[in-house]
This record gives C-alpha cells, sequence and structure tokens, in this order.
C-alpha cells in the first residue's frame, strides 16, 4: 500500500515532464527560489520599543 503513493507521483511527474512547459516545470521545481524578506516595521531593538512607547 506505501508503493501506491509513490507511484502515482512518479507518474505524474513523468506527465508533467512530458506535456508541459520546460520552463514552467523548472519554475515550480525551483519554488521557492529564497524565503521573503522580514517584516520589519522599524524597530529593531527593546530600546526602541521603550522610545517609541515614550513618544505616545
Amino acid at each position: 500500500m506505501t508503493d501506491k503513493p509513490k507511484n502515482h507521483a512518479d507518474k505524474e511527474r513523468r506527465r508533467i515532464e512530458k506535456e508541459e512547459d520546460s520552463v514552467v516545470v523548472n519554475s515550480d521545481e525551483s519554488f521557492p527560489a529564497s524565503d521573503p524578506p522580514s517584516f520589519n516595521p522599524g524597530t529593531t531593538s527593546a530600546n526602541d520599543v521603550k522610545e517609541l512607547k515614550k513618544k505616545r
């Protein structure tokens, strides 16, 4: 039973490589190329947070 999903995945991979555009296939295989940048609200340390609270 464990071979069934693997066989299905292998068949689907071969089908995609045969039928799909090579650019699409290579693009999908390289996704994600990198992690997105992390969100930075402008504070870099605990001291910055204290300064922001003082201004409010």
